[in-house]
Parts: structure tokens; sequence; C-alpha cells
């Protein structure tokens, strides 16, 4: 099983983060929440989606009976927050931060 835990953010407070699992659309995720997937034993890609803004891809591998926990948060943090809008369009693909908290992932 795959656990996604968005971490509760002012910033995209009011936009679901969609996410894709090895390519497809399977679910959306809102601020301060968790979404469970069900997953087979193997290799996966996750990320997340939000306009024209993602995460970069992280793969990891799910073992039988074991849960992966990944945690999502928005780039624009705290006093990052400042950054002109200009410069989301030069790294669209690490607006969304999503990092595994209990195994190391490619």
């Amino acid at each position: 099983m795959i656990i996604i835990r968005r971490l509760n953010d002012y910033h995209d407070k009011m936009r679901p983060y969609w996410i894709y699992l090895d390519g497809e659309k399977v679910n959306k995720i809102k601020n301060g929440k968790e979404i469970r997937l069900d997953v087979t034993e193997g290799e996966h890609t996750i990320s997340l989606k939000v306009d024209w803004c993602s995460s970069k891809p992280v793969k990891v591998y799910v073992q039988k009976y074991e849960n992966i926990i990944l945690e999502c948060y928005p780039s624009l943090r705290g006093s990052k927050r400042i950054i002109p809008f200009k410069s989301l369009f030069k790294d669209r693909a690490n607006y969304i931060q999503l990092n595994c908290l209990n195994k190391t992932v490619k």
C-alpha cells in the first residue's frame, strides 16, 4: 500500500493535487488529508500535479504487506513564498515536494 499525506499549508489550500500512479490519474488529495492506494507488489512511479505544475516523479518498490509513506507539500513555503511568480515557469516540475518518509527511493 502507498500512503500519501499532504501537509496542511495555506499555499494551495483550496486546490487539490492530482495523484498519478504509473502514469495514470488515480485520485486527488486535498490540503491536510491522507490517501491510501492499494497497489500490487513491485515498482511503481508516483507523481502529483496541480494546474500546469507538478512534483518530480518518485519510484518506489512495494513489497507484499508493506506500507510506503509519502509526504507532499508545496515548495513555496515560508520565506520561499516571496519568490517571483515567473520563477515557477522555470521549475514547474518541482512545484510540489514529494518525499518518502520510510524508505529509500530512486
